[in-house]
């Protein structure tokens, strides 16, 4: 059975209650009920399209504001907000052992858990790790949203888990002042960016090796400069400890610093024997050319000096070390190659055989070189790796070409043949009639040579043979004028020094009453001792008056000669890196010790049958050589003393409060600091 809209109403007791489905007339129209049964349908009024109740705008053009949505709506309705991404970093590192007692506390040992956790905790990184069996190595995933975190999650973890080691690095002297920084700023970044600790030494607690250098190391290696300075430079030996990774990124830093420092470097080769020298040009050529053509832009500097038998190189390090290690190389095998002859020949040749014309000639065409015997012999040492027999035939000739004499210096022994000789030279004899003629040579042996050889003997050479007969001639005449009762005494020089300073004017006296000349040797002429002879200026007499006049003034020298005869020597121990204070700024303090007189000397390193370096020889009278020990004394305690006062330094924190209290007003509290301690103190910001 159907039922009515109207029907169901009444049923369920709704009736009056307005109509849930009106109909589409509008909203006033209403169906008419009565009694249950419908109404008569009125007639639909026409449709009306203009209505905006009717037909409601969409929105868009009208301008018209929206209703307000319902309640319920504007709780559901979802806001659209920019989505943000952040990069996750990441980093990994190994380790080849893992020790868990570094980490520990308390003598308890950790899991490796739970160390990582204690990491991320303070890091904020996250970490994984992986073991491999077959290696052994643990290898960490480190993620981070930026560097620092990484880097911070990796020094911890390195710490907490890597074995601690310590290892050493020899640096330059040169270079200590470049890691420590101004104000040790350079040395306290690298601790904390390594987290490890690094000491370097003060140069008073370097022990000292038995040769007695201030040194720690004097080898050569790959990253010290040697130079830098030089090769022999001192090396300082630097303790890093800490963490093993930790400790090697330390000494790279350090490392790059004295890469820095000793980019440029002087090495050189030493010892290199006379013979030897001439046949290294062509390699030197070949070295430049080669570092040339291989680093164009990289500097070399190769400087030969064959007076003091070594080679300087100096430039970038990348082209002065290969080139040092092939002239070595070069060095070491010409001394054991090549060969040599010895040939005879006056001392007086060798100015024309060794002039550097002919020195080219022999080695160009025969690859021979002739350098002079050593311990004062006569001759001359031809070599070469062959065809010496060429180069012996074309020295012979070379000698032949100019006319030479040797003159025998006749005295009644051999000691009054060496004072003649001697007073030839000191009186300025021979020098005048050498410049008699320019190609004339006169060649003066030495006291030591003439006492080997047993003779005392001139060598002249010319390009002809007159001016040597007139020189000869001259030289017998001067000799027979001044031979009667010449007389020679060795005297110590600095007896000499005393003998002129003292007795000076008695001298003079003796002279005048004696018709005599006392002659001194002269500064570096390499003679010592006294010379007494007549004075042929004076009143001629016979060649018995000369000998007895010139015996008794040698008697009275000799006599004046006791008289300042104590001379003392003493040898002191000093360290070698002490002598410069010594020495002096500029000599003034060496000066000092020797006195204005000059009484005393003083050498160092005292060179005997074993050679000290630390070894310092004062001679001199007794008491001036008391004086001279006591000055050096104390010249190097206060040097000690310098250097204990000045290589001590510590650095500390203030909290900035307290800084003004500390400096006090207009400085007077740092400076009261200073003065009562005697101490240098620096601030920083």
């Amino acid at each position: 059975m159907n039922l009515s809209a109207a029907d169901l109403q009444k049923k369920h007791a709704l009736e009056g209650t307005p109509d849930p489905f009106p109909s589409l007339g509008g909203r006033d129209s209403k169906a008419p009920v009565a009694n249950g049964k419908h109404a008569k349908k009125p007639q639909q009024a026409p449709l009306d399209t203009s209505s905006e109740t009717a037909f409601p705008s969409l929105g868009g053009s009208s301008g018209k504001k929206p209703s307000a949505p319902a309640a319920w709506a504007a709780k559901s309705e979802r806001v659209s907000r920019p989505a943000v991404h952040y990069n996750v970093l990441s980093n990994t590192i190994e380790l080849d052992k893992i020790d868990l007692k570094a980490a520990g506390r308390d003598g308890k040992v950790p899991t490796l858990g739970e160390v990582m956790r204690n990491v991320m905790t303070k890091s904020g990184a996250t970490i994984e790790a992986s073991t491999a069996r077959l290696t052994g190595k643990t290898t960490f995933i480190i993620k981070g949203y930026d560097d620092h975190t990484i880097e911070s999650a990796k020094r911890l973890l390195i710490s907490g888990l890597a074995p601690v080691v310590s290892k050493k690095i020899d640096a330059p002297a040169s270079t200590i002042g470049m890691i420590i920084g101004p104000k040790g700023a350079t040395l306290k970044g690298i601790r904390e960016a390594t987290n490890v600790r690094v000491d370097i030494p003060p140069r008073n607690t370097l022990a000292v090796p038995a040769d007695g250098s201030a040194q720690v190391s004097r080898s050569p290696s790959p990253h010290a400069a040697n130079d830098g300075a030089d090769e022999d430079e001192v090396t300082i030996p630097i303790t890093v400890s800490g963490p093993a990774p930790l400790v090697d990124n330390a000494i790279s830093m350090i490392q790059d610093i004295i890469d820095i420092r000793t980019s440029k470097v002087t090495q050189r080769v030493k010892d290199i024997p006379a013979h030897v020298f001439p046949f290294l040009g062509p390699k030197i050529e070949e070295l430049r050319t080669k570092a040339y053509e291989e680093n164009p832009y990289k500097i070399l500097n190769i400087d030969p000096r064959e007076q003091s038998g070594e080679i300087v190189c100096s430039g970038d390090r990348v082209v002065v070390a290969p080139t040092v290690e092939a002239l070595k190389e070069a060095k070491l095998e010409l001394e054991e190659n090549l060969q040599s002859i010895t040939l005879s020949m006056s001392r007086a040749q060798f100015p024309y055989i060794l002039e550097p014309v002919f020195a080219q000639e022999l080695l160009n065409e025969f690859g021979a070189v002739a350098v002079p015997l050593q311990d004062d012999q006569a001759g001359l040492m031809i070599y070469g790796r062959e065809g010496l027999g060429n180069a012996l035939s074309r020295i012979l000739a070379k000698s032949q070409e100019r006319s030479s004499h040797s003159w025998l210096v006749r005295g009644s022994n051999l000691d009054k043949s060496i004072a003649l000789l001697e007073y030839l030279v000191r009186s300025g004899t021979v020098s005048e009639i050498e410049s008699q003629d320019a190609s004339l040579s006169i060649h003066v042996p030495t006291v030591a040579e003439t006492k080997k050889r047993g003779t005392a003997t001139l060598e002249l050479i010319a390009e002809r043979a007159p001016p040597v007969k007139t020189a000869v001639a001259q030289l017998e005449k001067k000799a027979g004028a001044i031979s009667d009762g010449l007389q020679g005494i060795d005297v110590d020089p600095i007896v000499i020094k005393l003998l002129k300073n003292k007795h000076g004017k008695t001298l003079e006296k003796l002279q005048t009453e004696k018709n005599v000349i006392v002659s001194f040797p002269s500064e570096g002429s390499g003679f010592t001792g006294l010379i007494i002879l007549h004075n042929h200026n004076g009143p001629n007499t016979d060649s018995v008056s000369k000998v007895r006049r010139c015996n008794e003034a040698a008697k009275s020298v000799q006599s004046l000669i006791q008289t300042v005869s104590d001379i003392k020597s003493e040898t002191v121990t000093v360290e070698r890196k002490w002598h410069p204070a010594v020495t002096g700024k500029n000599g003034v303090t060496l000066q000092s010790i020797i006195g204005e007189d000059g009484f005393v000397t003083v050498e160092f390193g005292v060179r005997g049958k074993e050679p000290n370096e630390n070894e310092i020889l004062v001679r001199g009278p007794a008491s001036e050589v008391d004086r001279a020990v006591g000055q050096i004394h104390k010249a190097v305690a206060d040097a000690e003393q310098y250097e204990i006062d000045h290589s001590y330094i510590l650095e500390f924190s203030i909290p900035q409060e307290y800084v003004g209290r500390v400096v006090g007003s207009q400085g007077s509290g740092v400076n009261k600091i200073r003065d009562s301690l005697d101490v240098k103190i620096d601030f920083s910001d």
